[in-house]
């Protein structure tokens, strides 16, 4: 319009028309840069983004709806070795707060019995049927932790048991049992009381020994040399 209307007053108001002329132009340019700028930055963004897909698609990522089911909070039983004694530990996993395409992703904070807490970034990766979590520590020279549950796509089961290898804060290295639930174990003698994260008293540990062995079985795990876990028989919780 103001091109129109400088071009309208050039015969008889030159120095209006020069100047509706230039700022109707200055205008039309902004314009057209913005369309093409806008243009060029979706197909920049979907370049992006199409990279990251196929680069996502060589890796371990799975597809996105095959991960709905696993973020949520997991509840996490972890057997280890402290003061050269084994015993459960209980926390949990947070996969709800952070979304990343192809894998599930938490953080854990862990406190020690010195009072020192240990902060770790968890990865989790599904491959058909198997769930596999890297677990590294946010600083230090810890080597990572490493889990296997190799039935966790199977989404009917709520219980989930599978292995860890590990360095223990004693500085063993364990190859170790594990437990994973959508909700927290019932123990008998402790409704109420747990889950509370941290080590698991011994009355609960031989009832999560219990429980490992009956699904690991089902799962076809080898039992465990070293925790005690070869037969029915619960480890004696009073020595390693």
């Amino acid at each position: 319009m103001l091109i129109t209307a400088g071009l309208s007053l050039k015969s008889s108001q030159g120095f209006l028309s020069e100047l509706f002329v230039a700022i109707g132009g200055g205008a039309l340019g902004t314009c057209f840069g913005i369309t093409f700028g806008s243009v060029s930055d979706a197909s920049i963004l979907q370049r992006i983004r199409e990279m990251l897909e196929f680069s996502l698609e060589k890796t371990l990522s799975a597809p996105e709806q095959n991960l709905d089911e696993y973020r949520k909070v997991w509840h996490h039983y972890l057997m280890t070795k402290i003061n050269n004694k084994f015993v459960w530990r209980y926390r949990q996993f947070d996969f709800a707060r952070l979304s990343v395409p192809g894998k599930i992703v938490a953080t854990l904070a862990v406190p020690d019995s010195q009072g020192k807490t240990h902060t770790y970034n968890i990865e989790g990766f599904l491959i058909g049927t198997r769930l596999i979590f890297v677990q590294l520590p946010a600083g230090g020279y810890e080597p990572p932790v490493i889990h296997l549950y190799p039935q966790a796509g199977e989404y009917f089961r709520s219980i989930h048991v599978g292995l860890a290898t590990l360095q223990s804060w004693d500085g063993d290295h364990l190859t170790i049992p594990v437990v994973m639930c959508k909700d927290p174990l019932v123990f008998p003698g402790h409704s109420g009381q747990y889950p509370r994260e941290g080590t698991l008293p011994d009355s609960i540990a031989i009832e999560l020994d219990k429980l490992w062995l009956r699904e690991a079985k089902n799962a076809g795990l080898i039992p465990i040399t070293g925790t005690g876990l070869q037969s029915s028989t619960p480890i004696p919780r009073s020595k390693p």
